[in-house]
């Protein structure tokens, strides 16, 4: 359906602004996205997504290509992406700090609970016997996934 819309589109604007169409590189860049579209979807149809399944997914990856339009052309989403880049570093020392506190926790965990008896949700996988486990299920944790079952498996024990 998109493809459609794309073509008409193109097509609309080529006989409005006839030669001067290609003068523009977001016209060329356009044009380019909607033939590469066309042949995704004339590969899907005709069945060739067996064979030429990665080129199929790279055309149709295409068609995302145009958001790139949007943000050069968008002064308010210019300025929000701006914003989002700006604060990267101050979310990533953030993120430092909760995975020092995992790690903190984590080598508690393991000093804690490394004894205990595997039991229904507290098991292979799910436990403070090794580290990399006691990481995995410290983030679950920080998540909320089921931390109130482990707790009371471990307040049993």
């Amino acid at each position: 359906m998109f493809v459609i819309i794309f073509n008409f589109e193109m097509f609309m604007k080529l006989i409005a602004m006839k030669g001067h169409y290609f003068v523009s590189m977001w016209n060329k860049f356009d044009m380019v996205i909607v033939i590469a579209s066309d042949l995704g979807m004339l590969m899907k149809f005709f069945a060739l997504n067996d064979s030429f399944s990665s080129a199929t997914s790279v055309f149709r990856g295409f068609r995302i290509m145009r958001i790139v339009k949007l943000i050069r052309s968008s002064v308010l989403i210019r300025l929000i992406l701006d914003t989002v880049f700006n604060i990267l570093p101050q979310v990533g020392n953030v993120m430092s700090l909760i995975l020092l506190l995992c790690f903190i926790y984590a080598a508690l965990g393991i000093n804690l609970f490394s004894g205990i008896m595997l039991q229904k949700y507290l098991d292979d996988k799910n436990n403070f016997q090794n580290f990399s486990n006691a990481m995995i299920v410290l983030i679950r944790f920080s998540t909320g996934e089921e931390w109130n079952k482990f707790m009371y498996e471990l307040a049993n024990d």
